[in-house]
């Protein structure tokens, strides 16, 4: 049993030891370009020959092998972190332009470090197992996969985005259905500014996951594609001249490569024409498309065309003329609250009629949610009966479910999405 001056005599050369290897290393530092990748090695280095010594001086036999492995493991881990952090830096950083995240150099250089001195301790004491820790840390290592499995996916995820590169700091991305520009790529997240300010926090394995489009990649430039509907008395050659001149004025459009218009669709009230053009700064799209859309309005002001707006002509079909057929001057008529055909008046002509969605359908509200048959309008006796003809969602009338209703004027009929009221006309 060493004596207690034995011991501090060892302490005091551990401590010269381990002051005198970081001042040294302190040194380097300061005249070394690649100071930071030596550092920390020597210190490691010092301070597992610091133990070494206090050991060897202090005549503590039974923990010298267990210093000797750890100045093996030192010298081996220190090896490895210079490795990782000069050879891959250089490798990857600057000629690949890949940066690895710090803590994968981190874990690499701890499991190298394990096993060296796992080793350099069979070397030593060859009586020494190592079946109780393999076993321990299999156990240990299924543990840890279990209960951090979401942050192990999310440092995998990080790690594969930091080699292939799908996206990096300042570019314009959209993912999730969030779109802003790259502010911060970390091993376990990435965060994205939005264009109202606002942090939006992604983690890696979500974003692995998912489609991600990245608007700054290969290049800044991106096109953009925007439709405009021009009405059919305006001649196609004419309207594409004006859009491309107007999209020449509008600040923020590129010249080179030069805009593109095309006739794609003839609409129910409109000609659908595409105007293609290119910005460089998709971070200011919104602004450069409204002063696309202002140059526009004012083109088509100074050439006199209109810009047309939603048209439809609603056609009844009479049903078989009676002694109860309602006059062709028509005396009632249901007009459209809301819905697909807002605003229109339909005149009630003929004694029984079938509303709901379909050519089938005297009145036609062109309602998807509707039945294909869902209500009847019929006169009886002078008066007008609403009935439901067991239809999916039901007929209300004045909010209320109903089967049949005498209807009076300025009574609301709710038919799915539709809501109609009736009218009654007096005539002079």
């Amino acid at each position: 049993m060493p004596d207690w001056t034995t011991l501090i005599i060892a302490g005091l050369a551990a401590v010269i030891l381990l002051v005198a290897v970081s001042v040294v290393a302190w040194l380097l530092g300061r005249r070394s370009w690649f100071a930071k990748w030596i550092r920390g090695p020597l210190q490691g280095v010092a301070l597992a020959s610091s133990v070494w010594v206090f050991c060897r001086l202090g005549d503590l036999e039974s923990a010298e092998p267990f210093a000797q492995a750890l100045v093996a493991a030192a010298i081996v881990g220190g090896a490895a972190y210079f490795a990782f952090s000069f050879g891959l830096t250089v490798f990857f950083s600057r000629q690949r332009d890949v940066h690895l995240p710090p803590l994968l150099r981190s874990v690499l250089v701890g499991l190298v470090f394990i096993a060296a001195f796992l080793l350099a301790l069979k070397v030593t004491v060859p009586d020494f197992s190592l079946a109780p820790f393999l076993v321990a840390s299999g156990v240990l290592s299924l543990v840890i996969g279990l209960a951090f499995q979401d942050v192990l996916s999310n440092f995998i995820s990080g790690v594969t985005l930091s080699i292939e590169r799908p996206l990096r700091k300042d570019d314009w991305v959209e993912v999730g259905g969030q779109e802003g520009k790259v502010v911060e790529i970390t091993w376990r997240s990435t965060k994205i500014l939005t264009r109202s300010n606002d942090f939006v926090v992604v983690p890696n394995r979500k974003l692995a996951e998912n489609y991600l489009t990245n608007f700054s990649m290969p290049t800044r430039l991106h096109r953009e594609i925007v439709y405009y509907g021009l009405p059919y008395t305006a001649l196609p050659t004419v309207v594409e001249e004006l859009l491309l001149e107007a999209s020449v004025r509008a600040t923020g459009v590129l010249s080179r490569p030069r805009p593109s218009v095309a006739l794609v669709k003839f609409d129910e009230y409109s000609i659908i024409y595409r105007l293609a053009f290119y910005v460089d700064r998709y971070t200011e799209l919104w602004e450069t498309t409204g002063n696309l859309n202002r140059e526009i309005y004012f083109a088509l002001q100074r050439h006199g065309v209109e810009i047309p707006f939603p048209i439809r002509t609603v056609n009844n079909r009479p049903a078989a003329t009676g002694p109860e057929t309602w006059k062709e001057n028509y005396r009632h008529r249901l007009q459209v609250l809301e819905g697909q055909n807002q605003g229109d008046r339909i005149p009630l002509v003929g004694t029984d009629l079938v509303v709901g969605r379909g050519p089938e359908c005297q009145i036609d509200l062109g309602d998807p949610i509707s039945s294909k048959k869902h209500a009847r309008i019929r006169q009886v006796a002078g008066k007008i009966l609403c009935e439901d003809l067991d239809s999916k969602h039901g007929t209300l009338v004045n909010g209320r479910p109903v089967q049949a209703a005498w209807l009076r004027s300025g009574d609301e009929i709710t038919i799915g999405k539709t809501v109609l009221r009736f009218e009654e006309i007096v005539l002079g």
